[in-house]
């Protein structure tokens, strides 16, 4: 062949005919593995392409060409989805440890290893020996060894790596958690691979010998058994390398559960190369963070901004790492804020301001604006945020103005949701990084689940102007709430000249707070204690027992008055007690929370409060100071809940009259609201005579949708509710009496107040004071619930509502309506059982579910409060 060619050339033309071949061969490959992922992803959703099972007391027992045929099926498919899946991983771990992957060169390799899995098949199997396996051929053989392959690395991939997707790619983060990721994956693809082969070994032999069905099952029941084993071992290991509660922070289950729905997947993928009847699938459950068949991702959360919709299926939009960027992306670059004629300019920008990608974040927070008083964004109120003013000025001509210009210039307003989503931003404390909740639908982003997010500590009062309170840090695990009391103590006589004190000396006088504290926080109220201090001084036991919070002491037991023992950052603090509004919390002579609104307290992450002229507040100038915190956290990570206060001093011409705390909470646990109905609950408070009101709040929970104050004492006038205080705005509500006022105000004239939010009420300052006198002291204040009435997905569940510190509200003991089967439908019966299948949709469905509740008063946002809070002066 070939005569007359030297060897080299003869080498020469061979090389380049085996290459030729290979290249041909690899191009069919790929074609063909193509093909069949195509016909895979389109194929029916039954646990076997070929067909019903064969029962296993009938299969097996196999002539020797057969049997090993089976073997090579199993063994291509197990071979190709563990090879699949460490190729796969491997790439995902050098990303999340910041190193480099060549995503193409790995998906080039999977298509190698698919294409050798097949090749193998179609070698040592004839389509007769597939046939007599129940398989329907050849290619549904090879289409089955390419769905265990692909589901393989898919569920490997997606159940480890879930927590470090950003933007759907990998990424690392925090040191614990890359370290618990990449173990988890390592954990999983051992676990993966030794599952499959154990169980495929199994079988393997079952198909080629002559066994009694009773043997068979005691080999299946052996194999579990090696697996469970394989299982118990990873399972303590992987705990070594990532604890449980680190664990819990990224997974949506613990170290256990997760591994044990590693093994059962593990399973179904070694007996989808079978045609037996054992097969161990389990129903994909959308949202366990694990891709399984007929799923297009699961990331494993409840949050639908992502990548990935709480339905498993992909979420079709630009992909962002944070909040921040999206907002660069949307409203500075996408509406023409960087061009160069405008604030892209890095000579001469308008305004000073470059908002170009880089520099945009370090010139705008706690920036001075050169148009206004304001600085450029001031974290945690969009108020003070020039920035935000000037967007919304042109967005609202009509409720907002600034100097020069409105923005965006030249190009159309922000949209309400584009506004809402900035001023989201800013306030949960415009953070560089971390996803804000409600910006990325409002900004047609992707995002990934937000974390706790942290609020940048607000800078002290300059000396001689004020002092600084630093509230102890607590964590906060994800997806929990607590309402807290705990003491520091503090000590501010050498930061304080005597023109700020009282008379005595022993207390400080101020009349301007600042108050920060972190997202998490539903609401902070400061309360100093005026007890006796002598008999009940910072070490006493009834305070508990004191140590650091934050710092490299974390947990150390610490002396309270050793100030500074904690290093920087840190306070020694008493250990935190679940005490609803303080209520038993401290001494005997302790002042609880419900019993005033402390000198500084809120309900928002900032709040700026001066006090009315000539108004001062006063405090001890050292003493202990008891934290009332109620916090909740609705991701899956701990956080942080921490605050600041700024007390500004009042001069000496400003110390005229004291405020006084104006808090009633004589209807606070009254509301009585039925499943899927909403109703309102109204009060009368009555301000001492010559009152000088400069502020009034609110406070609710989550079902709380309106508050609204009247001045003026309205009762109903004749009728089965006459003298019960009534909404001026409710006609039906006295019926057949009127809600009168002994004035005759009507709403509209006597409407002073009204709050949409109950997480962020409004907080207004009157300038100047509204002074309360004769009959004219009283204030109506009324609140509407909606228990699922507007949207009924809302309405207060027994099943997720929980438990109270205290016995006040908390599940409710008989829910009264259908969540499931019947929905919304009323629940009938005395037991459990009975109430469920009166919810039921036809007889023996039990598809009913009796779960929803009345809602009444309580301690935790699933239930409810009704407080009105102010603060007025007498002269």
């Amino acid at each position: 062949m070939f005569r007359g060619r030297s060897p080299n050339a003869q080498r020469s033309t061979l090389n380049a005919q085996r290459k030729t071949g290979r290249s041909t061969r690899n191009a069919q490959r790929t074609t063909r593995v193509l093909a069949l992922l195509l016909a895979a992803a389109v194929a029916p959703s039954a646990a076997h392409a070929h067909g019903l099972p064969v029962q296993i007391d009938f299969w097996g027992g196999y002539a020797s060409d057969v049997a090993r045929c089976q073997r090579t099926v199993s063994r291509a498919a197990a071979g190709c989805a563990a090879r699949a899946a460490a190729v796969r991983t491997a790439c995902l771990t050098a990303r999340l440890e910041g190193e480099s992957c060549d995503e193409a060169a790995t998906d080039a390799a999977v298509e190698v290893i698919r294409a050798a899995a097949l090749d193998r098949v179609e070698r040592d199997c004839t389509d007769n020996q597939l046939r007599l396996l129940e398989f329907a051929g050849t290619a549904d053989a090879l289409n089955d060894v390419i769905t265990v392959c692909r589901d393989a690395e898919n569920a490997a991939a997606s159940a480890a790596f879930a927590p470090a997707r950003i933007g759907g790619t990998v990424a690392g983060g925090d040191p614990d958690d890359v370290r618990c990721v990449a173990a988890t994956a390592r954990a999983t693809t051992q676990l993966l691979r030794a599952a499959i082969r154990v169980r495929r070994r199994t079988l393997d032999a079952i198909a080629a010998e002559e066994l009694e069905p009773a043997e068979k099952y005691a080999r299946l029941d052996r194999a579990a058994a090696q697996t469970e084993r394989a299982r118990s071992l990873l399972t303590m290991r992987l705990r070594r390398s990532c604890p449980d509660t680190v664990f819990a922070t990224l997974y949506p289950q613990g170290v256990g559960p997760y591994l044990a729905a590693v093994a059962a997947q593990a399973d179904c993928f070694a007996d989808t190369a079978y045609a037996q009847s054992t097969m161990r699938c389990p129903v994909p459950q959308c949202g366990n963070g694990m891709q399984e068949r007929n799923e297009e991702c699961d990331d494993g959360n409840d949050y639908d901004g992502d990548t990935c919709r709480t339905n498993c299926t992909p979420n079709q939009c630009d992909q962002f790492v944070n909040t921040f960027d999206l907002i660069q992306h949307a409203i500075f670059e996408r509406r023409g804020c960087t061009d160069s004629a405008c604030h892209g300019n890095p000579v001469t920008p308008a305004g000073g301001l470059d908002l170009r990608t880089g520099v945009s974040y370090e010139n705008l927070i706690d920036v001075e604006s050169q148009a206004s008083e304001h600085v450029r964004v001031f974290p945690g109120d969009q108020l003070q945020s020039f920035l935000w003013l000037k967007l919304a000025a042109k967005t609202y001509p009509r409720t907002y103005s600034v100097p020069l210009s409105p923005m965006p210039i030249g190009q159309p307003a922000l949209t309400p949701d584009e506004l809402k989503a900035v001023g989201n931003w800013i306030h949960d404390g415009a953070p560089r990084t971390g996803t804000v909740p409600d910006t990325g639908e409002r900004l047609d982003g992707c995002l990934p689940p937000p974390e706790p997010i942290a609020i940048r500590p607000p800078a002290p009062p300059p000396p001689g102007e004020g002092v600084q309170l630093h509230m102890p840090r607590l964590l906060l695990p994800g997806k929990s709430e607590q309402e807290v009391c705990y003491a520091s103590y503090y000590d501010f006589t050498d930061q304080v000249p005597a023109q700020y004190l009282s008379a005595d000396g022993a207390r400080l006088r101020f009349n301007r707070v600042e108050t920060t504290q972190n997202p998490l926080s539903h609401h902070m109220v400061v309360l100093p204690y005026t007890g006796n201090l002598n008999a009940y001084p910072p070490d006493h036991s009834a305070w508990g027992a004191y140590r650091c919070a934050g710092g490299e002491r974390e947990g150390e037991p610490c002396d309270p008055v050793a100030l500074g023992a904690c290093g920087d950052g840190a306070e020694c603090a008493s250990e935190p007690r679940v005490a609803p509004g303080c209520v038993g919390y401290g001494p005997p002579d302790a002042i609880p929370a419900v019993g005033g609104f402390g000198f500084a307290g809120a309900q928002e992450n900032v709040v700026l409060i001066t006090y009315a002229d000539g108004v001062y507040g006063e405090v001890p100038v050292k003493g202990v100071v008891v934290w009332n915190s109620h916090a909740y956290n609705l991701t899956r990570k701990t956080g942080v809940v921490e605050g600041w206060v700024n007390l500004y001093f009042a001069t000496p011409d400003a110390q005229r009259h004291q405020a006084i705390d104006a808090v009633d909470i004589s209807a606070i646990f009254s509301m009585e609201v039925p499943a899927f109905e909403q109703r309102e609950l109204c009060a009368i408070y009555t301000l001492p005579e010559n009152a000088h009101l400069f502020e009034l709040t609110s406070h609710t929970h989550r079902h709380g949708k309106r508050f609204r104050v009247f001045r003026g004492a309205f009762t109903c006038f004749g009728g089965p509710r006459n003298r019960e205080p009534c909404s001026p705005f409710d006609r039906e509500w006295c019926q057949p009496g009127v809600c009168h006022e002994p004035r005759g105000l009507f709403g509209n004239q006597a409407l002073l107040y009204t709050s949409l939010v109950y997480s962020d009420p409004v907080a207004l300052r009157y300038d100047p004071p509204m002074v309360l006198t004769g009959f004219d002291r009283s204030l109506t204040y009324c609140s509407l619930y909606d228990n699922g009435a507007t949207d009924p997905s809302q309405v207060k569940r027994q099943s997720t509502s929980p438990e109270p510190a205290l016995a006040i509200g908390g599940p409710c003991a008989t829910p009264s309506h259908c969540m499931s089967g019947q929905l919304y439908a009323p629940c009938t019966g005395g037991s459990k059982d009975e109430r469920d299948r009166s919810c039921d949709t036809g007889p023996d469905a039990r598809d009913g579910l009796c779960d929803a509740c009345t809602l009444r008063g309580g301690i935790t946002t699933e239930d409810e409060m009704f407080v009105l809070i102010g603060r007025y002066y007498v002269p």
